[in-house]
């Protein structure tokens, strides 16, 4: 078996379509390696079989494929699974594939999403032999176009995991620590509003927060449009100023460096309009706070999550929807919270995360084609 051709062909899966390691168990052999890709609720593994697979019995086929199964599923309950098992043939023997129809009818009955792949080596061909799912990662077309750059590869030894270490880094998987400027800036632009409002009177009373900036109805009808900024820096009593504090320290300095600074300095303040606006045409009532701001990150982070969905898997898994829908049903069951702002507030932030783009990428351009 070409060692060396399953090494580089792994290399490829790790460059190009971003599966990494997937350590589940010992390593003794390149078979015993498995490649993992997560795309929401959905993981795809992938693994190389030895030829020999296909020449034994039906009861050896099927512990294999169980066992794996099993270790794996026990890691990922409540995933969908969907295995690649490629098998990689040297020689033009005829393989016996006797035992499909029962592999395939007990994969079924097993309910495992497996996809086998056959590859000739001296021809570069490819051929799916079994599959009872869709091939949504394209996979065997993958191989296909790829499996025939492998002969022109100059490098004879692969190391896998510096590979994958450079391939995170080059596609974003890792976050450069660096420092938020603009989500500390707006974290202290809170705190010293809250501080001047708490010396000419009370954050908590309304009259006063009416006079520096709150959202009211009446006066932003009346023309004081200022309003629907200025209520975004605003919090009322401590709790409120320490929540949303918090919340922006946590979201913001990842959404800053996504989207670069300037963008994320967008998307804050159109997101905490559009939450403004919610609030003045659905709610009359006096409201203040960055909440629509901070959901409008959570907006970005969806819009994130479409774009880049194996990043946003790989980092975040489901913690920030699962965030966001605790928000809304605490919102909803608390009529104290102004859940107009919140949910303007995240529509604002991604549509205007869909206007920009991410970090890097040109406004509008990428649209105009």
């Amino acid at each position: 078996m070409n060692i060396r051709y399953i090494s580089i062909l792994m290399k490829y899966f790790i460059e190009k379509k971003e599966f990494f390691l997937y350590p589940y168990k010992e390593i003794k052999s390149i078979f015993d390696i498995v490649l993992q890709k997560q795309i929401w609720f959905s993981h795809f593994f992938v693994d190389f079989v030895h030829e020999d697979f296909l020449k034994e019995s039906i009861d050896y086929q099927k512990s294999i494929i169980y066992n794996q199964h099993t270790e794996i599923k026990l890691k990922n309950k409540f995933k969908k699974l969907f295995f690649y098992k490629i098998i990689l043939i040297e020689d033009t023997n005829d393989y016996a594939f006797k035992n499909l129809e029962k592999l395939a009818s007990w994969l079924d009955k097993e309910r495992i999403h497996i996809n086998i792949i056959i590859v000739h080596i001296p021809s570069n061909t490819i051929s799916s032999i079994f599959s009872n799912f869709e091939d949504k990662e394209a996979l065997t077309n993958f191989i296909y176009k790829n499996i025939k750059y492998i002969q022109y590869e100059s490098i004879e030894e692969v190391n896998l995991l510096e590979i994958e270490k450079m391939t995170k880094e080059k596609k974003g998987y890792y976050f450069e620590h660096k420092k938020a400027y603009f989500t500390t800036i707006f974290m202290i632009l809170n705190i010293l509003y809250f501080l001047f409002i708490s010396m000419k009177g009370s954050t908590t009373n309304i009259y006063t927060i009416i006079q520096y900036g709150a959202k009211y109805n009446p006066l932003i009808a009346a023309g004081e449009y200022y309003r629907l900024i200025t209520n975004i820096f605003i919090h009322i009593g401590i709790l409120h100023l320490t929540l949303n504090t918090y919340a922006l320290k946590i979201l913001g300095k990842d959404i800053e460096y996504m989207y670069g600074s300037l963008k994320f300095v967008l998307i804050y303040l159109l997101a905490g309009i559009f939450g403004s606006l919610a609030s003045f045409l659905f709610s009359n009532a006096v409201s203040a706070g960055a909440s629509g701001a901070i959901f409008g990150l959570m907006g970005a982070y969806l819009y994130f999550g479409i774009r880049r969905p194996a990043i946003f898997s790989a980092r975040y898994g489901m913690n920030i929807i699962t965030l966001l829908i605790i928000n809304i049903i605490f919102g909803l069951t608390n009529s104290n919270i102004d859940n107009f702002a919140h949910i303007g507030g995240l529509i604002g932030g991604f549509l205007t995360s869909y206007a920009l783009g991410l970090k890097g990428e040109k406004i509008f351009n990428r649209y105009s084609k």
